[in-house]
């Protein structure tokens, strides 16, 4: 039988018994059952997808994982396979291997500034310098140096002393100009001597030169970036956290480039059926997903403990009956066992 959605949402109302069910209400338990319970408890393949993400230079390592994805399995490559990340799903071992190395040690997050949008402001943070740990209050700093000239990138980094005062060090090209906001960063100086890297700023101008500390960064034809942090301690990305939830994931060393890095074998949820022509992803699911549909329904409902049982075990006390949920559902993942049964390993003579 081929089942659409409309095939689905009727085999619902059949099996609860309600034929007045609101389309809207069937379709929120199909999809229910399908992206949240049928995806994950078989964890078929069909459901893999690959997964990417974008990490730069500016960014702060640390990126949120779209819901949709549920799992992101290794390997895990950054650009292609010039990196196979180690993949940690530990936190504790991870944070043990790559310990926090930042002399900041409350975010300054920098900023536009409000005063004066040709400046950069910080919040109040605190930060560790010749082993005491000190504090700056809120406040906005000018940018200087050379003007970078139209369409091209210029950095600037911030550092602080001991008594609190900011300099400003300007990436050594910033008159040329750079290709790209992660080579302006990358040519930022090293730190100054008795000084401590707070963080630093890219900018770019397609309307005319930046000039720091007149062009203001929110002018029309700037983009420009701000990054708590020292960027001497970036570099190619060797290791990823996948949060257990799989709600972030933490890249370490934070990027010292443009990355895009990729998992071929993600497991994420299925797109939701939402016309009535709809079909899930093997039409042989349909059953199964009006089963799941429906003792999520009934399971709401005050009453029979009995139907919910039979809809999901069916008669039979020993092995689930033909056409009960459990029997669908061995059923749905039988092609993929199928299929990983045939794999063997070829012996070398």
């Amino acid at each position: 039988m081929s089942w659409t959605l409309a095939d689905i949402r009727t085999q619902v109302k059949s099996l609860v018994g309600d034929s007045s069910m609101a389309n809207a209400t069937l379709d929120a338990l199909i999809n229910d059952f399908y992206r949240n319970d049928f995806c994950q408890e078989l964890d078929l393949r069909r459901f893999d997808q690959a997964w990417t993400q974008q990490a730069t230079a500016t960014d702060s390592g640390t990126y949120t994982v779209s819901e949709d994805v549920i799992k992101i399995a290794s390997p895990v490559f950054a650009n292609g396979e010039d990196a196979e990340l180690v993949v940690f799903l530990d936190g504790p071992s991870f944070w043990r291997t790559y310990p926090d190395q930042e002399d900041v040690k409350t975010a300054p997050s920098l900023a536009i500034g409000t005063s004066d949008a040709a400046a950069v402001a910080n919040s109040a943070f605190r930060y560790v310098l010749d082993s005491w740990t000190r504090s700056k209050a809120a406040a906005e700093t000018s940018l200087s140096g050379d003007a970078v000239p139209q369409s091209t990138y210029g950095a600037w980094q911030l550092e602080i002393d001991a008594d609190g005062d900011f300099t400003v060090q300007a990436a050594s090209d910033n008159a040329t100009g750079y290709g790209t906001a992660a080579l302006a960063v990358n040519g930022l100086p090293q730190r100054g001597a008795n000084r401590i890297i707070v963080g630093y700023v890219t900018a770019i101008n397609t309307s005319g030169a930046f000039t720091p500390g007149t062009t203001e960064l929110s002018a029309s034809g700037v983009t420009d970036t701000y990054t708590d942090g020292n960027p001497g301690l970036r570099g190619l990305p060797e290791s990823i956290l996948l949060d257990r939830s799989a709600a972030t994931v933490v890249v370490r060393p934070k990027c010292n480039d443009d990355y895009t890095l990729k998992s071929m074998a993600s497991l994420q949820r299925p797109t939701a059926l939402s016309e009535a022509t709809d079909t899930p992803h093997d039409e042989a699911w349909g059953r199964a997903l009006a089963l799941g549909a429906a003792i999520k329904h009934l399971t709401g409902q005050p009453g029979d403990t009995a139907h919910i049982h039979e809809l999901t075990y069916g008669s039979n006390p020993g092995e689930p009956t033909p056409g009960c949920l459990r029997y669908e559902l061995n059923r749905a993942s039988r092609k993929q066992l199928l299929q990983l049964s045939d794999r063997g390993v070829e012996r070398a003579w």
